[in-house]
């Protein structure tokens, strides 16, 4: 499943003209982890052989590798790309993803005034923070469960109803909250959570009694899928109640399991299963490359470089994962590993803040290109001797020559 989420992602980014729903891969990440994930806690809670410092260090193990590779080539590689004031902003939002607070980074950002989205390198990243921001709480709240012996479905779904309550209202009157904010966003991790609870209830959830259930629900799956990307989604209503049916074909495909047709012919397929082993860097480089790829035509691409892009993110992606993740994965000393990992993030971290104090104070030149804004006039400035002072959007602007 998750090649079916990188790819609808991949396909949006790339070509958002034909696949312009395709951004619903981000939820489809995000009911796979939260089912894996709390599948784990929960076996080791109740085998007694959890602890919170095995945890995150099995999350830093997982995630720093890659994450710092990405950030760093962002923040080395910019200043030959962009201009001075773009380079400030990708600095910064680089330190916000280091912590683990893009997503928050990029909600102040939201606004008229905000740079276009496509042309915002580490913009991707906002859902890693939303992930992260998850299990900063996730593991204590199921900790609590257990040791009030309280059932970890009905905890669960306490979390899936108040996030989703929360995510539809926000989206009603803040759509940009509701959208980068985590607290509208958790009950999409945890409807995974609350699949693998299911599994592990009193009464598990068992649907191999019951003749062609799994069959029908991963075909569920399926056409909920397709109705969700053929159908016209107003983006200042998105996620609000469209997401409810993409998380439902998430949990719909896990809940059929491994022998559903579906699963085991198409998604277990070899193909898809690398790509799955390779979506996690594929989807950190590809949106890097695809907004380089942009900034170099000053805004727009041509086919070749989009298609370049793309090629460079499928390649940087196997590199990583074979040259980076997979040896890491043998290393045994965990422990020590993670404490090199936090150290090498905060070097970026403080890179990357360093970076933008030093655009904001000095204006830092870049290699290449002179420090100015992409999106700067072309026309001559023409200084004012009239006191009147004009603010207005791009519809003001003919005004200029009456009060100019």
């Amino acid at each position: 499943m998750r090649a079916l989420a990188v790819t609808l992602v991949l396909a949006v980014h790339a070509a958002p003209s034909r696949f312009p729903n395709g951004f619903i891969g981000v939820e489809v990440f995000f009911v796979i982890s939260g089912f894996l994930i709390t599948g784990i806690l929960i076996d080791e809670l109740r085998l007694q052989t959890f602890s919170l410092r095995d945890f995150y260090v099995r999350r830093i193990n997982r995630l720093f590798p890659a994450l710092l590779l990405v950030l760093a080539a962002v923040v080395f590689v910019g200043p030959l790309i962009l201009y001075s004031d773009e380079y400030g902003r990708v600095s910064l939002s680089a330190w916000a993803s280091s912590v683990f607070a893009a997503n928050m980074g990029f909600y102040a950002e939201a606004g008229y005034w905000d740079v276009a989205s496509k042309l915002k390198p580490l913009l991707h990243l906002w859902s890693l923070g939303v992930e992260e921001q998850f299990y900063l709480v996730w593991p204590w709240m199921l900790w609590l469960a257990f040791r009030k012996r309280m059932s970890f479905l009905n905890a669960t779904l306490v979390v899936v109803f108040i996030s989703l309550a929360l995510n539809i209202y926000l989206t009603s009157k803040n759509q940009a909250a509701a959208f980068y904010l985590p607290f509208g966003r958790f009950w999409e991790l945890a409807a995974g959570g609350l699949l693998a609870a299911a599994h592990r209830a009193s009464t598990p959830l068992d649907l191999s009694p019951l003749p062609g259930t799994r069959n029908a629900l991963s075909w569920g799956g399926v056409l909920l899928l397709a109705v969700v990307l053929a159908t016209p989604l107003d983006a200042k209503m998105f996620p609000g109640y469209y997401v409810i049916v993409v998380v439902l074909a998430a949990v719909l495909f896990i809940a059929a399991g491994p022998t559903a047709w579906v699963n085991r012919r198409i998604l277990s397929h070899p193909v898809m299963v690398y790509v799955g082993k390779i979506s996690y860097p594929l989807y950190l480089w590809h949106w890097p490359l695809l907004v380089f790829a942009r900034l170099i035509g000053d805004g727009q691409w041509s086919q070749s470089h989009r298609n370049m892009a793309v090629v460079g993110s499928v390649v940087l992606a196997m590199l990583t994962y074979h040259g980076v993740e997979r040896p890491l994965a043998k290393v045994k000393r965990r422990g020590m590993l993670a404490i090199i990992l936090i150290i090498l993030m905060a070097g970026i971290s403080a890179t990357s803040l360093l970076a933008y104090k030093n655009v904001i104070a000095l204006g830092v030149k870049s290699y290449v290109i002179p420090p100015k804004s992409r999106f700067d006039d072309a026309k001559p400035a023409t200084p004012s001797t009239g006191k009147v002072a004009l603010l207005g959007d791009s519809n003001a602007g003919h005004l200029e020559y009456v009060y100019g």
